[in-house]
């Protein structure tokens, strides 16, 4: 396992850990469609969040939310649009949310030196898309 995929694997291991203490339930994790991946799916009451996990070094020159480009976000809310298509999600009961989690490790080693939580970073009309 290179160092890039095991510091990825931590900050979603790490987010999902945090989502759950929180009270949500994860209902997917790196759930994958043509549209794209999302890292993680978390419900709630009636909110369904779909968290992009960005994880940096210290000396990363971007934040994770930084990292999250326009053609990203797009990505995120069409994979979101099948998750929902393909498993019922009633829109019109249903709160949908795009959050980021930044999770910042050291630059040498997996240690946790930041962990940021961003919800509503962006929405499907941020990018052109209305549901």
């Amino acid at each position: 396992m290179n160092r890039q995929s095991a510091a990825g694997r931590f900050g979603e291991e790490l987010t999902a850990d945090r989502l759950t203490r929180d009270g949500w339930t994860i209902a997917a994790r790196n759930w994958h469609s043509r549209a794209g991946e999302l890292d993680i799916v978390a419900a709630r009451g009636n909110t369904l969040a779909f968290v992009e996990v960005k994880t940096r070094a210290d000396n990363a020159l971007l934040t994770g939310a930084q990292a999250v480009t326009h053609t990203k976000m797009v990505r995120i809310v069409r994979a979101a649009l099948d998750y929902i298509y393909k498993n019922g999600v009633d829109v019109n009961e249903t709160y949908l949310r795009f959050d980021i989690a930044e999770v910042t490790v050291s630059g040498g080693a997996l240690e946790l030196r930041c962990f940021r939580y961003i919800e509503n970073a962006f929405s499907p009309a941020d990018v052109g898309i209305y549901l």
